[in-house]
C-alpha cells in the first residue's frame, strides 16, 4: 500500500529505545538526520534524532521528505547515511532487509544493525497514525539525545 498524504496530514516515528522507553516524533514536513553526532550546526540539530549507542554512526541515516506535485502528496525516503554520500558502518534495515534507500510505507519497522535475536533496539516504526500508546511520550526530534 503506497502512502500518499495530503498536506494537512502528518508523518510520525514511534521510537522504541533500549530499556523500554517509547517516544513519538512528529516528523512534520522536514528532513531529519539520525545519528550520534551532537556537534552540528543549530539548524541541523533541530532536525537531528540523536541516538547515543556505539553501533550508531555519527550520521547514520537520513529521512528525506519529498513532494509529488502532480497530486499534492508527500512521502518519506530513508537513506543509509547521507544521500549520495558515505553509508553507515552497521547499516539501516527496513522490515529486516538492509537498504541503501527506500520509500517508507506506514507500518515499516526501521532498525540500525543486524540482530541475531530479532530484538533490535532502538527500533523505529514509521506511521501516519496519530495514536498515543500507554506510557508513550511525544518529543521533538532534538530532545531525544538527552533521553537516550
Amino acid at each position: 500500500m503506497e502512502v500518499k498524504q495530503k498536506m494537512q496530514e502528518e508523518f510520525y516515528l514511534k521510537l522504541f529505545l533500549i530499556g523500554g522507553e517509547v517516544l513519538r516524533i512528529n516528523l512534520g514536513r522536514q528532513t531529519h538526520l539520525i545519528g550520534r553526532n551532537k556537534n552540528l550546526t543549530s539548524y541541523i540539530e533541530e532536525n537531528f534524532i540523536c541516538l547515543n549507542y556505539g553501533f550508531i554512526s555519527r550520521l547514520h541515516s537520513s529521512l528525506v521528505m519529498y513532494e509529488n506535485k502532480e497530486d499534492d502528496t508527500y512521502y518519506y525516503v530513508i537513506w543509509d547515511g547521507v544521500p549520495l554520500e558515505k553509508r553507515s558502518k552497521s547499516g539501516v534495515f527496513v522490515n529486516g532487509k538492509r537498504i541503501h534507500w527506500t520509500r517508507l510505507e506506514s507500518g515499516d519497522v526501521i532498525t540500525f544493525a543486524e540482530s541475531e535475536s530479532g530484538d533490535s533496539f532502538p527500533r523505529l516504526i514509521f506511521t501516519t497514525d496519530n495514536i498515543n500508546l500507554s506510557g508513550e511520550e511525544e518529543t521533538a526530534a532534538h530532545e531525544i539525545g538527552n533521553n537516550a
